[in-house]
């Protein structure tokens, strides 16, 4: 091991060894020990970094299991946090909102392998509120309430 000291007289000193030497005079196992650490902390870093990206969508459906029907926008931000996708109309009587959260479920009418790690709606489970009030989420839910709401126009 290396350990860079200064000594009183302001000089450099590297203990290696057991032996003080100038600072200057570090040996290559030492600077080689020093890269092998860093190169495995940057690896380590890399893949928790990758593992952080790849759990998102198993934490959004966990997530899911905690909702209420009933509970406002800021209750469900809280535990789902900020939804991916948003959509909101107006309609008679109030304004309709979605939000979609990345959950990798993938509508079949609509499948699609894009490549390119960028979230789309397909992969997204959609949370329904009107008034500010979940009413519900899941695709078949969204799907139901959008046919009823396009048949009613008509």
């Amino acid at each position: 091991m290396v350990y860079d000291l200064k000594n009183p007289m302001g000089i450099d000193l590297n203990y290696h060894l057991g032996k003080m030497i100038p600072a200057t005079q570090t040996t290559q196992g030492g600077v080689m020990k020093t890269g092998a650490k860093t190169a495995f902390l940057l690896l380590m870093l890399i893949i928790i970094a990758s593992c952080a990206s790849q759990t998102k969508d198993a934490l959004n459906r966990d997530n899911l299991m905690k909702l209420e029907v009933g509970m406002t926008k800021e209750q469900v931000i809280q535990i789902m946090g900020k939804p991916d996708f948003t959509e909101a109309y107006q309609k008679p009587g109030g304004v309709s909102e979605t939000f979609f959260y990345y959950t990798k479920t993938r509508r079949v009418d609509t499948y699609r392998r894009w490549g390119d790690d960028t979230i789309t709606k397909d992969e997204c489970t959609p949370v329904e509120f009107e008034h500010g009030k979940l009413i519900g989420w899941g695709d078949e839910f969204y799907q139901r309430k959008r046919k009823v709401e396009f048949e009613i126009k008509r």
